[in-house]
């Protein structure tokens, strides 16, 4: 049997098998998976509770970019990341390190191309716990130290993380049921010596779909504190709507195919 798909339609196939419940076989990016990622101006995330319908149908694209899930030992770094299970690459030469267990995922750190310094996390940092499902919460101490410019540094957190919020996500795209909103905030300095310390504070909301193993929206508002003087940034992004590229990999062994791979405009599932 051969279908063609698009993201929304694979969204929905997933839905009455997964309901709302995130977990480590349908909220994990596959190595191959190709995420177009377009970002937008800030929009309220809107209420939390049950039964919601959050609408984001007007939002419009200021930029795009292909954040690639690709094997740790692919970038050359996995020596500072030995745990990790998947690795994300973007545009801008930053990867950052993953571990996805039955018990959650975790972020180990990042490297930078353009900055030349590696962030490799001593205790990694709980970014979703499995499964995860409507008030499911979690609370994590995070720590780093690292080398930056020749200039030793250190970085110490906390990131805590709610389930706060599911229902109905209208989309420019179309309307997604079923959808589970996660709270996640960050609490985090940077003590660069000499140099000062920075301070942030980040809180971001997403919205999930079971077997998308990316979020379908973010809205995020970060606070920085430098030297004492303060700034505020927001941030609106969302999964592209349009047909999900795969890259290379190998043939499944549950007799499932996708073609052609990568894709452009369509993609067929042969099962």
């Amino acid at each position: 049997m051969e279908r063609t798909l698009t993201l929304l339609s694979l969204i929905v196939m997933t839905t009455a098998a997964h309901g709302q419940t995130l977990d480590n076989t349908n909220a994990v990016p596959p190595v191959g998976y190709n995420a177009v990622i377009n970002s937008s101006t800030y929009a309220p995330p809107g209420n939390p509770g049950p039964m919601q319908t959050w609408n984001f149908a007007n939002l419009t694209t200021t930029a795009s970019n292909t954040v690639n899930h690709v094997t740790p030992a692919s970038t050359g770094y996995i020596s500072s990341f030995p745990s990790a299970t998947v690795a994300t690459s973007d545009p801008s030469g930053v990867f950052g390190f993953f571990q996805y267990t039955s018990q959650g995922g975790y972020l180990l750190g990042y490297h930078s191309t353009a900055a030349n310094v590696t962030i490799p996390y001593q205790n990694s940092e709980q970014i979703m716990k499995f499964p995860c499902s409507f008030n499911t919460t979690w609370t994590d101490n995070f720590s780093s130290s690292f080398t930056t410019s020749g200039i030793p540094a250190s970085r110490s957190g906390t990131s805590t993380g709610i389930a706060d919020g599911y229902g109905t996500l209208v989309m420019p795209y179309g309307t997604v049921s079923n959808v589970l909103r996660v709270k996640f905030t960050q609490d985090y300095s940077d003590d660069l010596g000499a140099f000062g310390v920075l301070e942030y504070d980040a809180e971001t909301y997403q919205w999930w779909k079971p077997g998308t193993g990316v979020y379908l929206l973010v809205v995020s508002t970060l606070d920085v504190v430098s030297n004492g003087v303060p700034s505020t940034q927001q941030f609106t992004s969302w999964l592209n709507g349009g047909p999900v590229g795969l890259g290379e990999g190998d043939d499944p062994s549950i007799g499932i195919d996708l073609f052609p791979n990568p894709a452009a405009g369509r993609t067929t599932l042969r099962f």
